[in-house]
């Protein structure tokens, strides 16, 4: 069975020294301030939330935030938050995959977003659409809106590893979609993932909750506190998704009945990257491995043949110079 706590002590120790994967978090829960205020509006209390992994998670990641009474769509403020969330998860998902998997990410900032924000704003579009779908159903159905909670999270679920997938195998917004559903249809360790996920932000959540509720300096240190989390379950994601892609999990994971990782998640030792490419050169390396002894026959084979030629023409003038002698100890008798 894979295990989260595996992957996330795996990756901390490779993220924790990171100041640029520790504070953007913090940046993006500054950013959706909007959340802060309906939280400090709502007063007291609590709640809980379920949320699959997410290539950019934040403090909001963690917290049940209230609704706020009625629905409003500013649409400048809805796009520019989209970019702005695009271009940080653009920079947040290649470097955190090169901290875990080195050779795999990308960590310039630059290189980074030029490379991989076209894609991450595509997933990112339509998430949004779901979403905007899903405030037009709730306009139309008002309290039956609540029987679209298990469409939210089986979206969720389908689609966590597409950012991922665009960075670890350089997939396009349609084809990272496309293959995150596959795996997410498959089940096995892709299903078992993403529970054990889901169930440690429900439990995070209980707390964290109730504590944003009680001021401004909560919501602060609750900030700090929740930067590295975010920091250690999308890196423990990262490298899971590479290792589900590289099919470091053996087939009994692919909805058997114990599901074992063919190999444990890397620790911080192992920096060695996997490339998909590694097995077509294994494969090459081999055949022309087996050319070379081909060749290596060959010209084994003809050495013989020369040696064989030798022997016979040194035999020929061995035969020749005895018929030489025989001639001169004819001439001789004469």
């Amino acid at each position: 069975m894979v295990s989260l706590p595996e992957y996330v002590q795996a990756a901390w120790g490779r993220v924790r020294s990171d100041a640029v994967l520790l504070v953007l978090p913090v940046v993006g829960t500054a950013l959706q301030f909007e959340n802060a205020l309906r939280v400090l509006r709502a007063g007291s209390g609590g709640g809980v939330t379920f949320t699959f992994p997410t290539g950019f998670a934040t403090l909001w990641s963690f917290v049940n935030v209230p609704t706020p009474d009625g629905v409003f769509v500013r649409p400048v403020a809805f796009v520019v938050g989209l970019l702005v969330h695009a271009a940080l998860t653009a920079v947040y998902v290649p470097r955190v995959v090169e901290r875990v998997r080195p050779g795999r990410g990308e960590a310039r900032v630059g290189a980074a977003l030029s490379r991989y924000f076209a894609p991450v704003f595509g997933i990112a579009l339509a998430l949004a659409a779901f979403g905007l779908v899903l405030v037009a159903a709730g306009l139309a159905l008002g309290p039956l809106v609540l029987l679209a909670l298990p469409l939210v999270l089986a979206v969720g679920y389908a689609l966590y590893a597409a950012p991922f997938l665009v960075v670890v195998e350089d997939r396009g917004a349609a084809d990272a979609i496309e293959r995150s559903v596959d795996l997410a249809t498959d089940g096995g360790a892709y299903a078992s993932y993403g529970g054990q996920y889901l169930l440690v932000v429900a439990v995070v959540s209980l707390p964290a909750s109730t504590v944003v509720r009680a001021g401004v300096l909560s919501i602060a240190l609750a900030t700090l506190l929740a930067a590295p989390l975010a920091a250690a379950l999308t890196a423990a994601t990262a490298a899971f998704v590479a290792d589900l892609v590289d099919g470091r999990f053996d087939r009994h994971d692919r909805g058997g009945d114990d599901g074992r990782p063919s190999s444990a998640p890397d620790r911080a030792s192992d920096d060695a990257p996997r490339n998909p490419s590694d097995g077509r050169d294994a494969r090459d390396d081999e055949g022309r491995g087996n050319h070379w002894m081909h060749e290596n026959d060959r010209n084994s084979r003809d050495e013989d043949g020369a040696d064989r030629n030798s022997r016979d023409e040194d035999g020929a003038d061995r035969n020749s110079r005895d018929e030489d002698g025989a001639d001169r100890n004819s001439r001789d008798d004469r």
